[in-house]
């Protein structure tokens, strides 16, 4: 049976790609059957180049698996909701883009699953991206940037997670090119506020 981690973050630009690349690579220098797929990706262009997924395939030694039918692409880098108020192609259903992931993961040992942005980005009129981590029964990997403002932003990300009794395996904080203060304390304000 294939374990899932869905990679989420609590913004964009987070590092969520680089933090994915990384543990496709991990575990396959360890002989893990490991895989990445971005099965949500905007900000396509008009040429269609889904970046993201074209690294995680990479890093998978699987190139097809950027360009896996049923997986959601659109030209600008909005929410997929959004996107169709722009004259994008609305997502398929949710479970239906499970189904495609599950096909496209099976019989792998692991596969680590990168999200568009956050649990709570707009994916169509009744779900968000955290509905199709619920959908996979994928354990969470939240990616956060370790900057001045994450405190809130992990916190609620976490607090949303747990309303929807979806798994937290790691809190990961990223560091940025140009650390600010609050670097200093992140890590221990959050141990502190969340033990577990």
């Amino acid at each position: 049976m294939t374990r899932r981690y869905f990679i989420a973050g609590t913004d964009t630009g987070v590092g969520k790609t680089t933090l994915t690349e990384a543990l496709i690579r991990a575990a396959r220098a360890q002989a893990i059957d490991a895989i990445g797929l971005k099965p949500i990706e905007t900000g396509c262009g008009e040429a269609g180049i889904a970046q993201d997924a074209d690294c995680l395939a990479r890093a998978s030694d699987a190139p097809d698996l950027a360009h896996i039918e049923g997986f959601y692409r659109a030209r600008n880098p909005l929410a997929p909701l959004a996107a169709t108020f722009e004259g994008e192609a609305p997502p398929p259903p949710i479970a239906r883009l499970a189904e495609t992931i599950r096909a496209a993961d099976a019989h792998r040992e692991l596969s680590f699953i990168e999200a568009a942005g956050g649990l709570l980005v707009p994916y169509d009129t009744n779900h968000q991206v955290a509905d199709l981590a619920l959908e996979l029964g994928a354990t969470l990997i939240l990616v956060a940037a370790d900057r001045l403002g994450t405190l809130s932003s992990t916190l609620t990300a976490i607090e949303s997670a747990e309303k929807r009794k979806l798994p937290i395996q790691f809190i990961i904080l990223s560091g940025t090119e140009s650390p600010d203060f609050s670097s200093r304390t992140n890590l221990e304000v959050l141990r502190q506020t969340r033990p577990e």
